[in-house]
């Protein structure tokens, strides 16, 4: 909600600048009254453009690839464990959190039919 406000605030201040300085500068000049909504866009787009990039997208993309590296990670983890439970020699019983005993390992199984 704080990034929006500040995103917000931007766009307002950008705007503001480019109505101050360009408008009363080019228009008479340069631009036609109808060509100047288009200038106006522009300004604002490549203005504001890089500010959002910073901002949001840049932020996500980390975050993304932090996601990435940390389900990564727990699939490595994940696996690692597997493969220590399957080639235990000795029987593994586990208990969740209910106290219900859960077979992990394939001798288990075996061992209790």
């Amino acid at each position: 909600m704080r990034l929006v406000a500040v995103l917000g605030a931007l766009i307002a201040v950008v705007e503001l600048l480019i109505m101050l300085v360009a408008h009363d500068t080019f228009i008479p000049a340069v631009f036609s009254e109808s060509a100047w909504d288009y200038v106006d866009t522009t300004l604002l787009t490549l203005i504001v453009a890089p500010a959002l990039y910073f901002l949001i997208f840049r932020k996500l993309q980390e975050n993304i690839t932090e996601l990435q590296h940390a389900q990564q990670a727990l699939e490595e983890s994940t696996q690692h464990t597997q493969t220590i439970v399957d080639n235990i020699i000795d029987g593994l019983i586990t208990i969740d959190s209910r106290g219900c005993p859960r077979c992990n390992q394939p001798a288990d199984v075996q061992a209790s039919s």
